[in-house]
């Protein structure tokens, strides 16, 4: 077959998805003592289907050897470049494309790819805006976009990217699985769901598609479909890494570890070192008990990406739970590069490098949720003496408790948030244009709450005895124990609260209230609902099934109005909770608590210890294995007798 015939047929294959046969004909052309561009071009894009990435470069560059500056050239090698993790030469290929021809609309997505990757997003919207405008039916340009609006946590600007490229191609599952995504974080999962079925009609065999809908069924309790579309998932697509992802992700969280820690490991023979799936190995392990062999993955994880904040914080979470405070707390400051922390606060001022002062003004400030601003607010107690020098920022939620437990310092409350695309060089003209509250004038330094454990708790000697650092409004707490004493009697009130709404753990920190009602002693004691949210569905199931009353607070909002909250739990006699804010509220008032601790659970409730450091007031009861609560509860009913 003459040399064009050849060619003919390998661009029939090639067209047709046949890549690897289209590849082998291209060789021998390649072999050739002169071979056309044509078919040198045509095998270094059939090398790079086929993973034969050393191949598509040489096609490519020996294109350019004797056709220097060949656009076409160039941008394969870009490609391969890119594919081959080589991010810089494939930077370089883009620019010079970019420099010969600035309207090619891909080479525009393709560097927009790359900066994403980089932490370069406003550059990389940029890049994608331009090939937009140089080729508005672009779908890829637009899921694209999407992606660098979620990472920049702009949900709207990203939903209508995910949408406008799922107009233009309605078979682009990853726009869909991105718009679900923002679904999802909006607190919408009929869309997020409604969004994946519409999808799966235009992709009905698209693993990843059912492996997110299993998701989705987890989070909203049907474990048993979750597991079934994680199965049809499995089946579709058994090598899928992002499949075997979320299926061992699930399994961690339902207590099935042999079963995730099988996909965990046939997901590492497939993408060998992969950070994600070390990690989540290591939780598996340590979420089953194994701490030895989770503590060498992420050992392993940590020499081998040592600059990777996940893996730091992750390393710093377990050496934290296990007691290793020191090294734990070192570590702990790489949260702030983690992919879901979000923007640090004051960053445009320095950090505080030293426990010392100086006279000069610090802001201190919460991050993370309100019960870790609780817990951590511990610190302040070791920061009265340097009252003169510090301004604190916090939760408004949380402010009048602080101001009565903390008189000697200045609190503000969190108002002005930066937005999400401002560069950095101006985030300083940003901070001094808002109206910001009087007490930050002037403040010339800054620190993060929980970065002060590096120097106020490195052990746990370290941890001062306390009877309660909060106060509670003393005139709302003598109005609860009014109400309560009109039906209390001689019995003791013991606050309830069963249930975290936290993403991702919340399912497996909470604990049925029915469960509680039944597991708890009913002589001599009466129970009162300290839990947020919509609540009535449970509390009336309790009440039928175990036959108790449950009060409620009239008129109380457990969630926003957590000073109203803390004086309810203080006019109650003893708490018991799960670890939520009302735990923390709990133990940093003194009072009498109850902790009904998961087999997964925060590191600060530590390993296998019946106290907590934090709170002295405060037992815990730990769960055997997941998804039971009754020694906890047996334990923590023995608690109460004797309290």
């Amino acid at each position: 077959m003459a040399a064009d015939d050849r060619l003919l047929r390998a661009e029939a294959l090639y067209a047709a998805g046949a890549f690897a046969e289209a590849e082998a004909i291209l060789v021998s052309l390649a072999a050739q003592t002169l071979p056309s561009r044509e078919a040198l071009l045509l095998l270094g894009a059939s090398s790079i289907r086929t993973g034969n990435l050393e191949a598509a470069i040489d096609s490519f560059k020996r294109i350019l050897s004797s056709h220097p500056g060949d656009l076409e050239a160039t941008k394969g090698l870009g490609l391969a470049y890119q594919r081959q993790g080589r991010l810089t030469d494939a930077l370089a290929a883009y620019e010079a494309v970019l420099q010969a021809a600035a309207d090619d609309a891909d080479t525009h997505v393709n560097m927009a790819v790359i900066l994403r990757t980089q932490g370069e997003t406003a550059k990389a919207i940029s890049h994608l805006k331009r090939a937009i405008t140089l080729q508005p039916g672009l779908a890829v340009a637009y899921l694209n976009l999407g992606n660098c609006y979620w990472d920049r946590d702009e949900l709207d600007q990203a939903g209508a990217a995910y949408l406008q490229c799922l107009r233009l191609d309605p078979r682009a599952s990853r726009a869909a699985m991105g718009l679900a995504g923002v679904f999802q974080a909006q607190k919408n999962p009929e869309k997020a769901e409604l969004t994946l079925r519409t999808a799966q009609k235009f992709a009905p065999d698209n693993a990843e598609l059912f492996a997110h809908l299993g998701r989705l069924a987890y989070e909203r309790a049907d474990d048993n479909e979750a597991l079934a579309l994680l199965a049809r998932a499995r089946q579709i697509a058994p090598d899928s890494p992002v499949v075997l992802h979320h299926a061992a992700a699930i399994e961690r969280a339902l207590g099935f570890w042999d079963q995730a820690e099988t996909h965990l490991r046939h997901a590492l023979e497939i993408v060998p070192d992969d950070s994600d799936f070390l990690l989540e190995l290591a939780r598996t392990l340590s979420a089953r008990g194994d701490t030895p062999a989770a503590s060498g993955i992420l050992a392993r994880a940590r020499k081998l990406y040592e600059t990777d904040p996940e893996v730091r914080y992750s390393c710093a979470l377990a050496a934290l739970a296990d007691g290793d405070l020191t090294q734990g707390w070192t570590d702990f400051s790489w949260r702030m590069k983690t992919r879901n922390y979000g923007r640090p606060r004051f960053s445009h001022l320095p950090k505080l490098d030293e426990p010392h002062f100086g006279g000069q003004k610090t802001v201190i400030w919460g991050d993370q949720g309100v019960g870790d601003e609780i817990i951590y607010g511990s610190l302040l107690q070791d920061m009265r003496h340097q009252s003169r020098n510090i301004v604190c920022e916090i939760d408004r939620r949380l402010a009048p408790l602080f101001r009565r437990g903390f008189p000697e310092l200045s609190f503000v409350e969190r108002s002005f948030q930066l937005a999400a695309g401002i560069a950095a060089e101006d985030e300083a003209a940003a901070w001094r244009a808002a109206a910001l509250a009087p007490a930050l004038t002037g403040a010339t330094r800054q620190i993060a709450l929980p970065d002060l454990g590096v120097w106020l708790r490195p052990g746990f000697a370290d941890f001062p005895r306390h009877a309660g650092y909060l106060r509670a409004d003393p005139e709302r707490v003598a109005a609860f124990r009014h109400w309560l004493a009109a039906w209390r009697g001689d019995d003791r009130i013991v606050g309830v609260s069963w249930k975290s709404q936290r993403a991702g753990i919340g399912r497996s920190k909470s604990v049925s209230l029915t469960d509680i009602a039944a597991g708890l002693p009913a002589d001599g004691i009466r129970f009162v609902s300290l839990q947020y949210g919509a609540v009535a569905a449970d509390i009336a199931q309790a009440e039928q099934q175990a036959s108790r009353r449950i009060a409620v607070a009239p008129g109380l909002d457990c969630f926003d109005d957590l000073d109203g909250l803390a004086a309810l739990i203080t006019a109650c006699d003893a708490v018991v909770a799960v670890s939520n804010v009302t735990a923390h509220l709990a133990g940093s008032l003194g009072k009498p608590t109850g902790l009904l601790c998961g087999a997964v659970h925060p590191w600060y409730w530590f390993r296998d210890r019946a106290d907590s450091p934090w709170y002295p007031s405060l037992c815990i009861f730990r769960q055997e294995r997941e998804g039971s609560w009754d020694a906890p509860l047996a334990a923590c009913a023995r608690w109460i007798e004797r309290t």
